[in-house]
């Protein structure tokens, strides 16, 4: 979670020039040697402002350009004057998703079959899908709100998601010693 952290730390950084990455995923996440995390891979990048050339060229036919199990409904429905801060946002949430469970939120027996979960936006609670013990219900409820099929249910900016990770990292650190110290105490 500390790395993903500093993953929105630099979509952030981008978002504040208006640019929008597209192909978030953990293949596109790299680590230095020593703890610096790279965004790589910014080859489908493009502006979410002014300069967006959907919205300079309405009748620009759409692209589609992404990782099918990681994509963001509106990019899979073509919607591209629609991309924004949120798209990248569910991205990253599908980061998280794989984190919690081992898997990407989008998964089906052909890239059809893959995008056509995309652009429904069905994905499954990460409970649902691992019993991995940091599974908590804040951070399912994080993840899921990332990922809402509607841009607007979504976190308004990577800094929202951010903080709500942030929050349930503190809680779970004071969880712990609460923990550790009901064990002192009953042992």
């Amino acid at each position: 979670l500390d790395v993903l952290l500093k993953v929105c730390d630099a979509v952030a950084y981008a978002h504040s020039k208006a640019i929008l990455h597209r192909d978030l995923k953990p293949d596109n996440i790299m680590l230095g040697d020593y703890g610096e995390v790279y965004v790589m891979d910014w080859g489908l990048a493009m502006y979410f402002d002014e300069r967006n050339e959907y919205k300079r060229f309405p009748g620009l036919k759409p692209q589609l350009a992404g990782t099918p199990s990681y994509i963001a409904p509106e990019m899979v429905r073509g919607k591209m004057t629609r991309l924004g801060p949120a798209s990248d946002v569910y991205l990253l949430g599908g980061i998280l998703y794989e984190i919690l469970t081992g898997r990407p939120p989008h998964d089906g027996d052909s890239v059809m079959d893959v995008l056509k979960k995309a652009a429904e936006g069905a994905v499954p609670p990460p409970e649902t899908v691992s019993d991995s013990p940091v599974i908590t219900p804040a951070l399912s409820r994080i993840t899921l709100k990332a990922l809402a099929p509607r841009i607007e249910d979504r976190y308004p900016s990577v800094g929202a998601f951010r903080e709500d990770i942030r929050e349930c990292l503190a809680h779970s650190e004071s969880m712990a010693i609460c923990q550790r110290a009901a064990e002192l105490l009953a042992g």
